[in-house]
């Protein structure tokens, strides 16, 4: 099931297109299965870059972009965005939030936070 959202990006769309193509062979459908294979084929190509983005983060940054992941970004001060992200503290959340932003990691939209990159966000839900 594709659970990011490409948002019309047509980078993302580009990429997410190049890697179902190299998962599939003449005759395949596209189902859950080749786009699960061909986010495995993102993630093996980006996987060492986004280790690196996480190591550059400290421990409340780390569990809030998990939060951001699993739980979205509409509501980051909401009960369960805070117990995802193991803080009881909106302040803290919004500092740690603003810190992902100044690193491009994440950015603001219409009242919600989002990441840059939907195949960062699907590899860090998939880790959670």
């Amino acid at each position: 099931m594709l659970t990011a959202k490409l948002d019309g990006v047509p980078g993302d769309v580009q990429e997410l297109c190049d890697a179902l193509w190299s998962v599939t062979q003449d005759g395949d459908v596209v189902d859950a299965s080749r786009l699960n294979a061909a986010y495995k084929y993102v993630f093996a190509h980006e996987g060492g870059s986004y280790e690196t983005y996480l190591r550059l983060l400290t421990i409340p940054q780390r569990k809030v972009l998990r939060a951001l992941a699993t739980v979205g970004g509409a509501h980051v001060s909401s009960d369960d965005f805070l117990y995802a992200a193991g803080s009881h503290n909106a302040s803290s959340v919004k500092k740690s939030l603003l810190r992902l932003v100044d690193v491009g990691h994440v950015y603001h939209f219409k009242g919600e936070w989002k990441f840059a990159s939907p195949f960062f966000c699907e590899w860090v839900r998939r880790r959670a």
